[in-house]
C-alpha cells in the first residue's frame, strides 16, 4: 500500500473517532470513580448522593435510563427499597431541572439483562440545560429496617454499580448507544 494511501487512511479513521468523542457520546458520564455519602433518618429513610456525574454532553429531548443496583454484600439482608432517584447540583443540592426519571419497571428489568442483582430503573425524556458544567450528583432516597445495622446499610450501596445509557420510548435501553456501568467504591455514613 502506498504512504500516501496510509496517511489517508490513517485520517478517516482519525476523523471517524472524532466524530464519537465524548463531545457526540449523548450521555451522562461518570466524572471518575463515583462514591456516596449516606444521610441516615430515624424513621427508616434514608438519602445517598452518588458523585460525580458530568451531563454536559447529554443532547436535550433524549430518553434517558438509570439504574442502581444494591452491592453483592448485602443483597438478600439489607431490606433496603430504592424509592427515588434525581439528578442534583452538588454545589447548590437543587434537583436538576429539566430531567425527572421515575421509577419504571421495563427499565428494571432492561438493567438485570445487563449485570445480575438487584437493580432498580428509572428513566425519563432528558431536557434539562446544565449549560456547558458538569458537578452533579445522583440523588436517591431509600426506606430501610431500623434492625439493620449501620455498617450493613452502608455495604448495601458501597460496591453497588450505578448504570446510565440511551433508551427508548417506553425505558428500555436503546441497543447500538452508549452504556456505562461503574461501580460506587467509597461510602460515608451520617445520621440526619
Amino acid at each position: 500500500m502506498k504512504l500516501w494511501t496510509k496517511i489517508g487512511l490513517a485520517a478517516l479513521v482519525a476523523a471517524l473517532y472524532g466524530m464519537t468523542d465524548a463531545k457526540d457520546a449523548q450521555a451522562c458520564m461518570a466524572a471518575g470513580q463515583p462514591k456516596v455519602k449516606i444521610t441516615l433518618e430515624k424513621n427508616g429513610t434514608g438519602k445517598a448522593v452518588i458523585s460525580e456525574y458530568d451531563c454536559t454532553m447529554m443532547v436535550r429531548k433524549t430518553n434517558c435510563v438509570v439504574g442502581l443496583r444494591l452491592s453483592d454484600q448485602a443483597q438478600s439482608e439489607t431490606r433496603i427499597a430504592i424509592r427515588s432517584l434525581r439528578f442534583v447540583d452538588l454545589a447548590t443540592g437543587q434537583p436538576l431541572q429539566g430531567f425527572a426519571p421515575t421509577a419504571n419497571p421495563k427499565t428494571t428489568a432492561a438493567w438485570n439483562h445487563v449485570m445480575d442483582g438487584t437493580w432498580y430503573g428509572f428513566s425519563a425524556v432528558y431536557n434539562a440545560n446544565v449549560m456547558n458544567k458538569g458537578g452533579l450528583g445522583i440523588e436517591v432516597t431509600f426506606s430501610y429496617d431500623p434492625e439493620i445495622s449501620e455498617h450493613r446499610i452502608a455495604q448495601a450501596l458501597d460496591y453497588g454499580h450505578v448504570g446510565l445509557a440511551e433508551g427508548d420510548g417506553e425505558g428500555r435501553i436503546a441497543h447500538g448507544h452508549m452504556l456505562e456501568v461503574v461501580q460506587i467504591q467509597g461510602a460515608s455514613l451520617t445520621k440526619g
